[in-house]
């Protein structure tokens, strides 16, 4: 068994992947210690319990989670944002300091933003003599500088002059999507050995059926459309609002939208919902817990699968459709071209154009006129290719070879690598 260290800004109780993924190492046998920043994400405010300096330290079932400050989000102002990136990288490296007397057999950076944070594990992996790998979620410098609204030239050149340090810098690099061939591997020039595709697992918590009679009696007799994720200035829910509102012209009012989430544009949601006299067609549930998010998904007639276009939609892929592929429900997509060929692969829903709000009523409209017996069809063919092309054990294991170089081929050879096909 091993002893690993994970590097991630964002961790449990907030609702990340990282959290399954340790949980995959533990029920492996591995001892696993994390360490991340002090939980405000999305809403930008301290969870209960936890502040800029506390706690420092906390118990896993096989390993310690060590906490460093930072200044939280608020707002999610640009600004704000910027603060919250800067504090934790420089706060993890002087923790990281007192880490390297632990021993460690590898190092795992879940780079979501900021992709900085990699320094801590570079500082212990240094000392340790153990390898880094950065499982890249958030591919630095694009995802930053549209993150961050960056238009300086000089900044530019810096923020990418450190993405190319740091990737380099990495023994492996694990990407969760296609944009391992056109970035890495192209733009970037690395050998194909030290680069692994490996889809991000999907969310454990969707393959369970859960059954909540007070929900289902709260949502019976209508059509159920439901997005559960965050709902930040990513999210296209502007293009949902206004379908609804086609819909409602229509006289559909037995389509209801049913958003389990938070994040940073929630108040402004309720008020455009509101303005358009939407009310009896949206509904806004506050998710407390996590793990009982499959009573929404049980409810559902249709998952909704929302982002913005990005500038270069092939560095990043959103994993919304493999976790609703899990819970076994038809999806709609209002997202990119990999998601489309994805859902359109598995024959799992229907796709429309982010910012086309007619397309995805009309795409609504199809799923709703249609027979029960086809909708179940769809939602079973989703959770079989998921099962397929995604399986969760297999992904854990995959990321363990990598991190512990148990699949590095000679150089010249192919990585075995999970591929989505295009």
């Amino acid at each position: 068994m091993a002893d690993i260290l994970v590097v991630s800004q964002r961790f449990w109780p907030e609702d990340q992947k990282i959290n399954d993924i340790v949980q995959g190492f533990l029920d492996r046998g591995h001892k696993v210690d994390v360490l991340c920043g002090k939980p405000n994400y999305p809403a930008g405010e301290f969870y209960k319990g936890y502040s800029t300096f506390s706690p420092k330290k906390e118990i896993l079932t096989n390993g310690t989670i060590y906490r460093a400050a930072e200044i939280k989000r608020s707002s999610g102002s640009p600004i704000r944002k910027f603060l919250n990136y800067a504090s934790f990288p420089m706060a993890a490296a002087l923790k990281a300091g007192r880490l390297k007397k632990n021993h460690y057999d590898a190092v795992l950076v879940y780079q979501t933003s900021p992709l900085t944070m990699a320094g801590a594990a570079f500082k212990v992996a240094k000392h340790r003599k153990i390898p880094v790998t950065i499982y890249a979620i958030d591919i630095w410098p694009d995802s930053i500088i549209e993150e961050l609204d960056i238009h300086s030239p000089l900044l530019k050149s810096r923020i990418r002059a450190t993405a190319n340090k740091y990737y380099n810098g990495a023994d492996r690099i694990v990407a969760a999507g296609d944009m391992a061939e056109s970035f890495f591997l192209k733009q970037m020039d690395m050998p194909r050995f030290k680069v692994a595709e490996i889809p991000l697992c999907p969310d454990e918590r969707l393959l369970q059926e859960i059954r909540s009679p007070l929900i289902m009696e709260r949502y019976q007799g209508s059509f159920n459309i439901v997005y559960t994720g965050r709902l930040d200035e990513d999210k296209d829910i502007e293009t949902v609002i206004r379908a609804a509102q086609f819909l409602n012209n229509k006289g559909l009012r037995d389509i209801r939208f049913i958003i389990v989430g938070t994040g940073e544009n929630l108040d402004s949601i309720r008020q455009d919902i509101w303005k358009k006299g939407l009310n009896d067609m949206f509904f806004i549930e506050d998710l407390t817990r996590p793990d009982e998010i499959s009573k929404f998904t049980f409810i559902a007639d249709a998952l909704l699968a929302i982002t913005l276009p990005e500038e270069d939609s092939s560095l990043k892929f959103n994993t919304e459709v493999i976790d609703y592929m899990a819970a076994g429900r038809p999806i709609i997509s209002l997202m990119g071209s990999a998601e489309k060929r994805l859902i359109s692969r598995a024959g799992c829903g229907f796709a429309a154009e982010t910012g086309n709000p007619e397309e995805l009523a009309e795409v609504i409209l199809k799923l709703y006129r249609m027979e029960t017996e086809k909708l179940e069809e769809y939602g079973r063919n989703a959770r079989k290719y998921q099962m397929e092309h995604f399986n969760r054990d297999e992904c854990i294991d995959r990321l363990l070879d990598v991190m512990l170089g148990k699949d590095i081929p000679k150089e010249g050879e192919e990585s075995s690598v999970f591929i989505m096909e295009d």
